[in-house]
């Protein structure tokens, strides 16, 4: 595959500029496949997420020496998300509304703003879910 060929196959005019109506996946579950700046958003703070979730933890304090266990990893992962869950309910309040501020800043529409409303939340779900599993792992081994 040359340059130009995979620069013509991202080119954003050959992908929808409204996103599809909603198919069936699975023959079951109902998914909305959206635009592609609007996924290319949501892949963006996807990542963002994972890069706060995962990223800058500071346990060793100092010491070059020091060892810290696996409790004390699970302890400050738990936190983490938490705290990322905590930070991710103002931007889905945001998304939320069908006059925001974000609907006039990006002229997407309303639909829109609701698939990216909805992988927000999924987010926040999967964190709050990671939160509530590793802080049950941190009691496990701290035999609480």
């Amino acid at each position: 595959m040359t340059a130009n060929n995979l620069v013509f196959r991202l080119k954003p005019q050959r992908y929808p500029v409204k996103h599809l109506q909603p198919g069936k996946l699975f023959g079951r579950y109902c998914v909305t496949i959206p635009a592609f700046t609007q996924l290319l958003a949501i892949i963006a703070y996807t990542a963002f997420v994972a890069a706060l979730t995962c990223i800058g933890y500071g346990l060793r304090g100092g010491q070059s020496d020091y060892q810290p266990t696996t409790v004390m990893f699970v302890r400050w992962l738990a936190l983490r998300m938490g705290v990322i869950t905590f930070a991710q309910i103002p931007l889905l309040v945001l998304t939320s509304g069908s006059m925001s501020l974000l609907v006039n800043l990006t002229r997407w529409s309303r639909d829109s703003w609701n698939i990216v409303h909805r992988a927000i939340g999924r987010l926040t779900a999967l964190t709050a879910v990671g939160h509530a599993i590793f802080y049950s792992a941190y009691a496990v081994m701290n035999g609480m």
